[in-house]
């Protein structure tokens, strides 16, 4: 049993906060040494403090009374204990985790959208002049560009 609960926590190690498989199982990165992989420690180093800086001000103004925001309430449901429960919903790494992907997700699809709108304007001509044309009409009378 014990030899299938090591297996499954090196499985999930990559997708944590805590750190990547390399962190947890340091001599792989003598195998694979790469200055990708000290730019990654860096990248999520970077991230992770970006992060705890804009949680803050919502763990220390905390009032459970008044809450207006997914952080207050996902601060809500890793403080406070569920009615019959003894610990919180949320642990320290599921509470950072929600916020880390509520936080990102607008920025990945926002550049699928972009992304997918850029291949169409690239195969398709008509639709990117009829695109111009929608802009220009928009914009008539004033110079060519917003800025």
């Amino acid at each position: 049993m014990a030899f299938a609960s090591d297996i499954n926590k090196w499985i999930e190690l990559p997708n944590t906060p805590d750190g990547s498989i390399f962190d947890h199982m340091p001599f792989l990165s003598k195998f694979l040494p790469s200055q990708n992989l000290r730019d990654i420690h860096k990248i999520k180093k970077i991230t992770r403090n970006f992060i705890q800086r804009q949680l803050e001000p919502i763990e220390t103004n905390f009032n459970p009374e008044s809450i207006s925001t997914f952080a207050e309430t996902m601060y809500k449901e890793h403080v406070t204990c569920q009615p019959g429960k003894t610990e919180p919903l949320l642990d320290d790494m599921n509470y950072f985790q929600g916020i880390f992907d509520a936080f990102f997700a607008g920025f990945v699809t926002t550049n699928s959208a972009l992304l997918s709108l850029t291949i169409i304007l690239m195969n398709r001509p008509d639709v990117e002049k009829k695109q111009v044309q929608e802009i220009d009409s928009h914009w008539q009378g004033e110079k060519a560009s917003p800025c």
